[in-house]
Formats: structure tokens, sequence, C-alpha cells
């Protein structure tokens, strides 16, 4: 449609203005059919947005070491918790899956959505989200060459959950690139309500396991 071609045209004017490293972070999306044929899409009426309603969302971006990179979505509103909370509990996340993080800065790299806030939103505002937000996770994996992705994310879920899949999928390998994603609750979330701990635990076990076997 003409909206998603001024969205795409926006996305490269803007990366190449900033540079590298800005246009690594708005740079043009992958197609959807570089993801598995079971890939990412929302499948729950309910998870659709209204036509009135705009998807908007905001993601840091972590590379903690050669293995791992972490994408942690924060709310829109104001957080009764502070970054440096959700840093810590991060850190704490990480070491009892057996990361080592203690080299990371946590500088984060930032992907919002709507990334040109001047266009009406498209027509499909999920499809055309869910192909900006992966590219933006190839593009991260092809730089760092990370095998394994942490989401914590509250509206993102449903732009990443495979479409034959009958409940949420926590983790799955995107297998024409070679690396996994792991999905769970965001850390501001976790941070408000704790009893989410223990699921979260829950969905982290296949990487935990995973990294297990990588460093044995």
């Amino acid at each position: 449609s003409l909206i998603i071609a001024q969205l795409m045209a926006r996305i490269t004017v803007e990366a190449t203005a900033a540079g590298p490293e800005k246009a690594a972070e708005t740079m043009p999306v992958v197609e959807a059919s570089r993801v598995p044929d079971n890939a990412m899409t929302p499948t729950s009426p309910a998870e659709e947005l209204s036509a009135e309603e705009e998807l908007r969302f905001s993601l840091q971006y972590f590379k903690i070491n050669d293995q791992i990179a972490v994408i942690n979505e924060i709310p829109h509103v104001t957080s009764n918790h502070s970054g440096a909370e959700a840093i810590k509990l991060l850190k704490a996340i990480l070491l009892a899956v057996g990361v080592d993080s203690s080299s990371c800065q946590f500088e984060a790299g930032q992907f919002n959505w709507p990334i040109a806030a001047d266009l009406p939103p498209p027509d499909d505002q999920q499809l055309v989200a869910r192909k900006a937000l992966l590219g933006y996770i190839r593009k991260r994996q092809e730089e760092d060459k990370f095998t394994n992705l942490i989401l914590f994310c509250a509206q993102i879920e449903s732009l990443l959950q495979p479409s034959n899949s009958a409940s949420a999928a926590h983790d799955f390998e995107i297998t024409q690139h070679g690396f996994h994603i792991t999905v769970t609750r965001s850390l501001q979330a976790i941070l408000s309500v704790p009893s989410l701990k223990r699921g979260v635990w829950q969905d982290l076990q296949l990487l935990k396991s995973r990294l297990e076997s990588d460093n044995s």
C-alpha cells in the first residue's frame, strides 16, 4: 500500500542520514519469508487492534556476550520502577540461567514503533510492525552473532508467536539464521507483579538447558 511504501522510504532515508549506528536500528525490514513457515503472526482476535487504536511499543536491546542478547519492552506510561531496578533484575535472571554478564556495560540500543510518528498508521499495523521488528532483530543478529535472544515483552509477544501453535510458544528457533528466541514477561511486569517469577523461570528452562549443553 501507499502508506507502507512511505514508511519504508522514511526508514531508509532516516537510516542513511543518521549514520551506521542509527542505521542498524532503523534499517529496512527483511521479508517475513526469511522466518520459518510456522512463524510469528497473532492468531487470537482478542490480540488484534481496533481500527482506531495505534500500536506503539519501545524496546531496549542489550548484547550480553557472544551467545546471548536481550530485548526488553519498556512501558510507554510512567513506571513505578527505575531502569536501575530492571537492570539489577536482568543481571539476576541471567546469573540464574548460567550467563556471565560481568563484561556487559548494559548500554541499551533503542527501537521504537512507530518509527515515523508523522505517518498515519497502516491498514495492517500488526503485519507492518512485525516485519519491522523481525528486520531489527535480524540486523542485530547479523552484527552481534548471538545464538540466543531473550525477549522480555508485553505487546510484542503477539507479533512473534508461531501461527500454528495452539498455545503460546516461549522458545523456538529461527532455523534459517541459526538462533533461538526465548519469550517471557517484561522486566517491568516482573517488578510490578513478583508472582510472575515462577512462570518466567519456566519460560527460561529450555534456554538454560541449551546453554548448559553448549558450555559443557
